[in-house]
This record gives structure tokens, sequence and C-alpha cells, in this order.
């Protein structure tokens, strides 16, 4: 499922690029492409972002008293 998404997200920047670059572009001569390297790249960044995103709060994560603050909002 999530390859489908990639594969279509790539396909409609692609699109995108070729469409609207080129023709602000066609001055220079430009042919504007993604790489796949460039896709594969986006996501892995992406999940090494979401997968580090918690340990920036790991300290706060820590400290929290669970029960309390349940009892607060009850």
């Amino acid at each position: 499922m999530r390859a489908r998404r990639v594969t279509a997200g790539f396909l409609i920047l692609e699109g995108f690029m070729a469409a609207r670059m080129e023709s602000m572009l066609e001055d220079i001569g430009l042919v504007v492409t993604v790489a796949p390297a460039t896709m594969v790249l986006i996501v892995v960044l992406t999940v090494g972002v979401v997968a580090l995103a918690p340990l920036v709060n790991y300290r706060r994560l820590r400290r929290i008293d669970i029960p309390s603050t349940l009892r607060v909002m009850e």
C-alpha cells in the first residue's frame, strides 16, 4: 500500500515538474526530472526523522506522572 503511494507521489511530482518547470525554463533549455534515487533519499530521511523524533522529548516523557495526570483530567 505504501509502495503505491510513493509511486503515485513520484509520478505526480514527475508530471508536475515536467509540466510546470520545463515551460517556465524553456529559454534555458533545461529538462527537469526527478531521479528515483532522490525519492529513495526522501523516503529514508523522512523515516529517520520520524523514528528519531521521540528521542527529542525522551526526558520529558520519562518525568510524566501518568496516574496523577489522568486523575486531573477526570
